[in-house]
């Protein structure tokens, strides 16, 4: 897990000195946004291994993989859509709206895709059925 961890780290200081390129944003606002994304990472991290706790029951493993979709989704386009508000890219007025109108049925589909490839793969490894 720390080593996920890591690559999340890279990965999220690369994103943050992208945003700092591309907007013109103070240091106060890149730190929370820094901080909120490797939080959505670290939820991630304690989530996949929640999911692969269940090696034993593959479907379980699926459905626990498609909560840890869903949240992380969930979480992520939500933390870019509250940076976005702080920046001044977003009105502050309308996080609420985008959070309903398009975050949860992002999330939705992300979950859906997660879960229908999981089965599918179940479907292959375990032709005479899984628990």
């Amino acid at each position: 897990m720390s080593r996920g961890l890591f690559v999340y780290l890279i990965f999220d200081l690369v994103f943050t000195g992208v945003v700092r390129l591309v907007v013109n944003v103070p240091f106060r606002h890149l730190l929370q946004m820094f901080v909120m994304v490797f939080a959505c990472g670290v939820v991630a991290a304690v989530l996949t291994y929640w999911s692969n706790r269940a090696y034993r029951r593959p479907a379980l493993r699926v459905f626990r993989l498609t909560v840890t979709a869903f949240v992380y989704a969930a979480m992520f386009m939500f933390v870019l859509l509250l940076t976005a508000a702080n920046v001044g890219l977003v009105a502050k007025t309308s996080v609420l709206t985008y959070l309903l109108s398009t975050i949860l049925p992002g999330s939705i589909l992300a979950a859906i895709s997660v879960y229908v490839s999981g089965r599918i793969k179940l479907k292959h490894l375990y032709p005479g059925g899984f628990q």
